[in-house]
């Protein structure tokens, strides 16, 4: 087998080892040329439960909270936050999953920047771990940013919740890429 062989048999059997592999990108919204990254990430067996947004034009800033869920799938307290983008913008929002949700979908407008946050979906954590699918029921609005771009959506595989979020910026939010684990 080749180098390049091995190397990727080691890595599909890493990702087959519970909670050893980092989590896959569910996609990117944006182009992804900002001159800074940044991760906002839940620190381990965390995930997203709030977003909050600044904007104009186009989406300026993003920030998370986190929250832990103990074994029954209670949320406990927020605990973790941070944000990243531009200090420019006019209009901000931020909303919170209620009860035992975290961030399972984010929904955005986005062409060579992000145009806008619209909205979130969240999912609830399942006593048994891992999370049920979005529901249309637990829709967080935002409405930040500007009226141009695509529909642009990342949404986590049935079963998993957003735990970090990569931010490039320079002036506003050039993209942003979800992160989702069980």
């Amino acid at each position: 087998m080749s180098k390049h062989g091995t190397l990727a048999a080691i890595l599909v059997l890493l990702t087959m080892l519970p909670g050893m592999a980092a989590a896959a990108s569910i996609g990117r919204c944006g182009s992804g040329v900002g001159s800074q990254t940044a991760s906002l990430s839940c620190p381990p067996g965390q995930y997203v439960v709030a977003l909050s947004a600044k904007g104009g034009d186009y989406l300026d800033r993003l920030g998370i909270k986190c929250a832990p869920f103990n074994a029954s799938g209670v949320r406990g307290s927020m605990a973790h936050t941070a944000a990243a983008g531009g200090s420019g913008g006019t209009e901000s929002a931020s909303s919170t999953c209620s009860g035992n949700r975290a961030i399972g979908h984010i929904l955005t407008y986005s062409g060579s920047w992000v145009d806008a946050l619209k909205s979130a979906l969240c999912a609830q954590r399942k006593a048994a771990g891992g999370f049920d699918e979005v529901k249309f029921e637990s829709r967080l609005e935002f409405n930040v940013g500007g009226k141009h771009g695509r529909q642009c959506s990342l949404t986590c595989p049935a079963g998993q919740a957003i735990h970090k979020i990569t931010v490039r910026y320079g002036a506003w939010i050039d993209s942003i890429e979800a992160f989702c684990q069980p």
